[in-house]
């Protein structure tokens, strides 16, 4: 039994199992991605800020959460959610941004803090 290009039943094995592979992938990885940039990113930002900028870095997981979980369930044949995607990837990738930008200049200002009280 030949396997290939060609061969619509192993195309159909190759197309399911990678869909496997990928719900895979998106339940583990991208679960806990999520949680260690969130937590990395809202704990460099409360070193040196208030926590109302926290909220970014705390926002975002769920949000990232909630595609994986949509993107899961489609890659298994559930389609009813996939809308979701349309609103909460951008969502993601906005509070994302903010989060890492406001982590960076937290940063920042922790590095002229301990630079300045070490002069």
């Amino acid at each position: 039994h030949e396997i290939g290009w060609n061969n619509r039943d192993g195309w159909d094995r190759k197309h399911r199992f990678q869909r496997s592979a990928h719900a895979w992938m998106t339940a583990t990885l991208d679960v806990a991605y999520p949680l260690t940039y969130g937590a990395l990113f809202a704990g460099l930002t409360l070193r040196a800020l208030k926590p109302v900028f926290a909220i970014p870095a705390i926002a975002v997981i769920p949000t990232d959460l909630v595609e994986g979980f949509v993107q899961v369930l489609a890659l298994n044949g559930n389609y009813e959610l996939l809308w979701l995607k349309a609103f909460v990837t951008p969502a993601k990738l906005i509070l994302f941004g903010a989060a890492i930008v406001i982590a960076l200049v937290a940063l920042w200002m922790g590095w002229r803090q301990r630079r300045s009280n070490a002069a």
